[in-house]
C-alpha cells in the first residue's frame, strides 16, 4: 500500500478534511495554494458565473457567456430552492409525526419560508 502524499498548503486551509478528497483533486489544489501569485488568477476566472449548482463549469454551445451565467445561476437558485423545500418538508413531516424536541421553531420556519422566496424572486427576475 502505497502513502498518500502530503498536501501541507491544502491541510493548513482545510485541516484533516484534506484527507478526504480524492488524490489528483488534492494535488491541483496544492499546487494552487503553493504559487499565490497564480492563485488569484485562477479564482477571478471562476468567478464569472459560470459555475453550475454542483460546481462543475457550465459550457453549452450557441449561448453567449451571458446567457451561460444566466443559465448557470438558475441552477444554483433552484438547486438553493430544492434544499430549502426538503427542509421544509423535513419540518412539517416533524410537525406531524416526531416529538417537541424534533420541531423547528416557528422563526426558523419563517425564515426558510422567506428564503424560499426570495430565491424565486431572483429565479423570475433572471427569466425575465
Amino acid at each position: 500500500m502505497s502513502a498518500r502524499p502530503l498536501f501541507p498548503h491544502l491541510c493548513a486551509l482545510i485541516g484533516e478534511s484534506a484527507d478526504r478528497l480524492p488524490a489528483d483533486a488534492a494535488e491541483r489544489l496544492e499546487a494552487l495554494l503553493d504559487d499565490p501569485q497564480d492563485l488569484l488568477p485562477a479564482l477571478l476566472a471562476r468567478m464569472d458565473g459560470r459555475d453550475g449548482a454542483d460546481g462543475r463549469r457550465l459550457d453549452a454551445e450557441g449561448l453567449s457567456p451571458v446567457q451561460v451565467a444566466t443559465q448557470a445561476g438558475l441552477g444554483r437558485t433552484l438547486a438553493g430552492l430544492d434544499v430549502l423545500v426538503q427542509v421544509l418538508h423535513a419540518a412539517a413531516a416533524a410537525r406531524e409525526q416526531g416529538g417537541v424536541h424534533q420541531q423547528l421553531s416557528p422563526d426558523v420556519v419563517d425564515g426558510l419560508l422567506l428564503g424560499a422566496r426570495e430565491l424565486v424572486r431572483h429565479a423570475r427576475q433572471q427569466v425575465e
